[in-house]
């Protein structure tokens, strides 16, 4: 089957602009924190096209994956792991035992988050308590992206997430963050040919009549090439 180039529109929503107090300060971490409850209960439960099922041993295996594994046995999909071993589902217990022969990558972790984190928070401190907010909010929230794009797709998707939420930020600082829903840095268009053509078990010219050299968009999980 051959891909056609298709066309891609941008509708541009104006947001009411929201003033940041005091009050906002303190109730925005528990919204946050109730609708990332809400959103990860609602992701088990049922068995509707988008949401993941549990199998055997905690293994959760997206939609996606199961129809793939359509005519198959689709218990294996739980026992699928990467060129480094890594688990390509989501279990606990396998995911434990990986990272669990390199003790020092959750160190690691933490100290490349303290590093870009503690900076930032003591800036915004500083600003905050100097009443310059208003004035540095855009320069903080440029900051922040920058250092989002450094720790990776799970902050990626935070912002993501804080760049549509009128009622939580401001208009200056959700532009900012909507540069992690499409415009975030590419990675080498060469390795994600390579990629592609390692999922297609083919080359891409079999497949595609035409495939953008390089990508169109990118976000916390992939980049977009148009065919």
């Amino acid at each position: 089957q051959q891909f056609r180039g298709s066309r891609t529109a941008a509708v541009a929503l104006q947001r009411p602009r929201v003033s940041l107090g005091a009050t906002f300060l303190e109730e925005a971490p528990q919204r946050l924190a109730e609708e990332a409850i809400n959103a990860a209960v609602k992701a088990v439960d049922g068995d509707v096209p988008g949401e993941e099922k549990l199998e055997n041993e905690g293994c959760r295996v997206s939609y996606v994956s199961r129809q793939r594994l359509e005519g198959e046995d689709a218990d294996a999909v739980c026992e699928e792991v990467d060129e480094d071993g890594l688990p390509l589902v989501y279990s606990v217990s396998k995911l434990n035992d990986y990272w669990g022969q390199y003790p020092g990558e959750l160190t690691g972790r933490w100290g490349q988050f303290l590093a870009l984190g503690t900076p930032w928070i003591a800036k915004a401190f500083g600003v905050a308590i100097t009443g310059r907010f208003e004035a540095e909010q855009r320069n903080l929230a440029r900051e922040a992206v920058d250092a989002i794009q450094t720790l990776g797709p799970t902050f990626i998707k935070l912002g993501q997430v804080l760049s549509i939420r009128p009622d939580v930020l401001s208009p200056e600082v959700m532009d900012e963050l909507s540069r992690l829903q499409d415009r975030i840095a590419t990675f080498d268009s060469d390795i994600a040919r390579a990629l592609i053509e390692a999922e297609l078990g083919r080359p891409i010219s079999e497949v595609f009549e035409e495939l953008s050299e390089e990508p169109v968009a990118a976000a916390s999980l992939a980049q977009v090439y148009k065919g």
